[in-house]
């Protein structure tokens, strides 16, 4: 798997560039400001990729993460479009990552339908300037 460090001084310029790469299948390592330790990442650090393939759950977990397949994921959503993804019919917004969700199929859910996702609002990164 080949690696390209890349460093952008213009934001337009990396949202663009990112947006073109999901969009061709391939998987962004996001690392940016202050580090973050744990098993969620707030922003900082990442894996982005697009979860509307079911096939990316597994080059992530293979050759990126080096884990078993079972593991399940973390998708991170905006607040305002969890909905769209996720049946919260019955769950305060507030309280959505507590809890195993009912999702669309992808690769965001586990084989059992469910999914513990990060429901976030925007907001500008204080470390990015």
């Amino acid at each position: 798997m080949a690696y390209k460090e890349r460093y952008y001084d213009d934001e337009t310029n990396l949202i663009s560039t990112v947006v073109d790469q999901l969009v061709a299948g391939k998987v962004i390592g996001w690392f940016q400001g202050r580090g973050e330790w744990g098993p969620r990442a707030l922003g900082n650090r990442s894996i982005i990729a697009d979860p509307r393939t079911n096939t990316i759950k597994d080059t992530i977990n293979e050759k990126i993460k080096f884990r078993e397949p079972f593991r399940p994921f973390a998708p991170s959503v905006l607040a305002e479009a969890a909905d769209q993804y996720f049946d919260l019919a019955d769950l305060n917004q507030s309280m959505a990552s507590n809890f195993m969700l009912m999702v669309v199929p992808g690769a965001g859910c586990q084989t059992t339908g469910d999914s513990r996702s990060l429901p976030s609002r925007y907001f500008k990164n204080p470390d990015s300037g």
